[in-house]
Formats: C-alpha cells, structure tokens, sequence
C-alpha cells in the first residue's frame, strides 16, 4: 500500500483515481482502498474516528461514501453512478435548535460481488450481503440478507439469483 496525499489514507498501486475524485480522511479516520477504481468527481470521505475500506471495487462518477464510523464494501463489488452511501444520518433533537444536531450512526457493510445501480442510496446500519443487485434509485434503509435482486424506496426483494428458485414465486426479505 501506498499513502498518497492525507496521512491516513492508503491507497495501492492498482487502484485507479479519475478526473475530480476526491478521497480525505480526518485526523483519526483511516480509508483503504485496493485494486479499485474510483470514478470522476466522486467524494470518499472518513471522519474522525471512522474507517473506510474498498477492496476490488467499482466506483462509478459522482458516488459519495461518506463514513463516520465504518463502511465495508467487498470485492468485485460495482456502484454505478451517483451512488450514496452513508453511515449516519442526522439525529434531531424535540426542543434544541436545528444547528444542535447531531448524528445516529451505525456501520454499513456490503458484501462482494453487489451492484448498485444508478442513483442508488445506502442508509446507517444496513448490511447488504454477497450477490445482489439493487436497482437504480432504490433506498436501502433495512439489511439485505439473501441473495437476489431488489428495488424501489424502500427496496425490496424481486427475485432470487439461485436458479434453482427461479420458478418459485420470490419471498418477502427483511429489506422492507
């Protein structure tokens, strides 16, 4: 692995940074990124604390993987564009003002071999296991936990990727 640019942030040497992207991580925030590539103008950012790996990843334009505390994506995984993924979501407080917020956050962990497809948003504390797809523009708010194939906002399950099930008519997943 080589450093480049922030201290914390190793990068090696097959990994492909194009046009505009942006990788940086705070102080004690670490980001790993191996024989990946991350497309133009996307933002990879991990805060204070926070630890951010891609292994064999496919970044398309314009993705945010904004970390807190902890996101995972496995290998051969592909965002396409415009891709969101975060592990925190702002936490309102009833009686103190707006700008006194802060966050709720949980880790996000996204097995090998997923896409996520055009425009797609990953929300605090989903783990998406191996060998799924999940359609453009879907939300992904609750953890996927079978393979297969998912869309819409809230996603959910369309169909298995096991052929044997094929014929069988698909199953609701936790993913709603």
């Amino acid at each position: 692995m080589i450093r480049r640019r922030c201290p914390n942030v190793w990068i090696d040497r097959k990994t492909r940074i194009e046009r505009g992207a942006r990788v940086s991580a705070e102080p004690t925030g670490a980001i790993f990124i191996e024989d990946s590539r991350i497309g133009a103008w996307s933002r990879i950012h991990a805060g204070r604390g926070a630890e951010l790996r891609l292994d064999q990843v496919s970044v398309g334009p314009f993705c945010v993987i904004d970390s807190k505390e902890r996101i995972e994506i496995g290998p051969r995984s592909l965002l396409a564009e415009s891709v969101s993924i975060r592990d925190a979501d702002h936490a309102l407080p009833d009686s103190a003002p707006l700008f006194d917020y802060q966050f709720d956050v949980d880790p996000v962990i996204i097995g090998g071999n997923v896409w996520l497809a055009a425009k797609t948003t990953v929300t605090r504390g989903v783990t998406i296991v191996a060998d799924v797809v999940v359609g453009a523009n879907s939300v992904v708010t609750r953890p996927i936990t079978s393979p297969g194939s998912y869309a819409g906002a809230p996603a959910r399950r369309l169909q298995s990727s096991d052929p044997a099930s094929a014929a069988a008519p698909a199953e609701e997943d936790s993913a709603t």
